[in-house]
């Protein structure tokens, strides 16, 4: 059987990446000058106030949809982007390594960039494919809401809540 992009979610999650990956390697050779580049234009400010608690939004196209609230003080959008292009790289790697979807077995992940961190605890039933989604889709919240220090839930169709997390400055 032939694999293509199309094949399967997955695979076109993972082919989207590597092209991802691949433009910012035209543009800059060093990512944090493709990153800047690529974001050259200034983020819109983020709204006086936090959108309502809590707040739902399904990730387009997937069977994920998360749950924000508890919302603390704005954060730098450059620092969130950055932590979920940093996670994004590590799940492909995982699930290419793992050779396809396949339940989480570390139940804790923490990325960081600058004082800003992302932390997601998980359920046994949180798949590499829901957490890129569930990534994806807080990127989402920022960009149509703002970006704020909060906390979220991982929803899947099937499985129902399958994972948590945090969006914060400092350390945890």
């Amino acid at each position: 059987m032939k694999l293509s992009p199309s094949s399967s979610p997955l695979l076109s999650f993972c082919y989207l990446h590597t092209l991802t990956l691949a433009a910012l390697s035209v543009v800059s050779p060093h990512p944090a000058n493709a990153m800047a580049t690529l974001n050259s234009t200034t983020p819109p400010p983020n709204p006086a106030r936090p959108p309502l608690d809590p707040t739902q939004l399904r990730v387009h196209g997937t069977t994920t949809s998360l749950v924000f609230g508890k919302y603390t003080a704005p954060v730098s959008p450059f620092d969130l982007v950055g932590i979920v292009e940093k996670a994004q790289f590590e799940i492909v790697q995982s699930v290419v390594k793992a050779r396809g979807d396949a339940p989480i077995a570390q139940p804790t992940f923490e990325w960081r960039h600058g004082r800003l961190y992302v932390r997601v605890e998980h359920e046994l039933a949180l798949t590499w494919l829901v957490m890129a989604e569930a990534l994806h889709g807080l990127r989402d919240f920022g960009d149509e809401y703002g970006f704020w220090g909060l906390s979220f839930t991982v929803l899947d169709d099937t499985a129902g809540v399958v994972g948590s997390g945090s969006v914060g400055v400092g350390y945890t």
